[in-house]
């Protein structure tokens, strides 16, 4: 008897702008938009695999089978699977495409599980080389040679004809004070464990639902974290006055570049748009690599070690909780491991019975 043969099933473009523009309206976050997009990119090409024959259910395991053997890995399985089902499960409730088909996929879907992924702890910086790279000097960061989207620089770079007024957009004047602003990131992104998305999103006061914002009289920052969520952090006195020269320096930027400064972006490029977030990633790296650390930095490393130094000080995890922003305490309970991970390896490294001898049984605590 001829199997019966799996209906095929089609998403188009439209049908996948339509979910898009649905996930707009419910406020996430531009990364999470930019995930989805790819992921469904991936489910609108494995439901195309006709080369074996393949449809419906069979063709998207054939796809997520592939993708594990190509290396990625289970965090981004379970993702794309999520991604997936609520797409599905949008096509069936608003009736695009043949709702009844896409009901019966989802739960064809929802069976399957993907690897548990494992629990790598995150790097961090020690506190030495955290606060080092927090109060790195000015002088110390080579911006110079460095555009804001995170390229080579290679326009406005002709020279001034008189060295004390460079031209505008020439990287003398860049070099002017882009560095002033790379010293108020890197010591903000430490003393309050931001995320780029959160540093980059604050404006010099309240303007909107989209963007955090400054309070430096309360000493203060208000973010804008993961699902839109407003939370307010303390800012320590070496960030406020790293961020207040950088204000001073800003309005300077903005008078010569001919745009308003009493608002807007705290973060400007060199054309007095919002800083991107692939500029402060090339900062914060190229301001470790000129400190010689021993290994190379990104935002989101200063991030954790801002909360692993802030639990190992206090001990109060749910504090950590909230200056993170973390929606669940299990999220937090990371740190909680690094610290003991630090503990032992003190122990091993100081204790006299730590790394005894057993014959037969190699090195004990190694």
């Amino acid at each position: 008897m001829i199997p019966k043969a799996e209906p095929r099933f089609c998403v188009t473009d439209t049908h996948i702008q339509g979910y898009i523009k649905s996930l707009l309206g419910r406020q996430v976050s531009e990364q999470t938009l930019v995930a989805y997009r790819r992921e469904l990119k991936a489910f609108q090409d494995a439901l195309r695999t006709t080369g074996d024959g393949l449809t419906g259910i069979t063709a998207l395991r054939a796809h997520l089978a592939q993708a594990r053997a190509n290396g990625l890995k289970p965090a981004s399985l379970a993702r794309r699977l999520a991604a997936w089902r609520s797409f599905l499960r949008w096509l069936a409730e608003t009736r695009q495409a043949d709702a009844s088909q896409a009901g019966v996929l989802l739960g064809q879907l929802k069976a399957l599980r993907p690897p548990r992924p494992g629990r790598p702890l995150p790097k961090l910086l020690s506190v030495e080389e955290a606060v080092v790279l927090a109060k790195t000097l000015p002088s110390r960061v080579p911006a110079l040679a460095l555009r804001d989207d995170g390229r080579s620089a290679a326009e406005g770079t002709g020279p001034s004809p008189n060295s004390n007024t460079p031209i505008i957009g020439s990287r003398d004047w860049y070099a002017q004070w882009s560095s002033i602003r790379d010293h108020a990131i890197l010591e903000l992104l430490y003393s309050c464990g931001l995320r780029v998305s959160e540093l980059t999103g604050l404006d010099t006061q309240a303007s909107g639902p989209w963007t955090g914002w400054l309070d430096l009289q309360a000493n203060e920052l208000v973010v804008v974290g993961k699902g839109s969520k407003l939370r307010r952090l303390p800012v320590g006195g070496p960030a406020i006055e790293a961020t207040q020269n950088w204000l001073a320096a800003r309005t300077r930027v903005l008078h010569e570049l001919g745009c308003e400064s009493n608002n807007g972006p705290v973060f400007i490029d060199r054309l007095g748009a919002r800083l991107h977030r692939r500029a402060v990633h090339r900062i914060v790296h190229l301001a470790a690599k000129t400190l010689g650390l021993s290994q190379p930095v990104h935002p989101h490393m200063l991030r954790h070690s801002f909360a692993s130094h802030l639990l190992q000080s206090s001990g109060d995890l749910r504090a950590v909780q909230e200056l993170l922003g973390h929606a669940q305490i299990t999220t937090t309970q990371v740190y909680t491991h690094l610290d003991f991970q630090r503990l032992a390896q003190v122990y091993d490294k100081t204790h006299p019975r730590a790394r005894r001898k057993a014959k037969g049984f190699g090195t004990i605590g190694s």
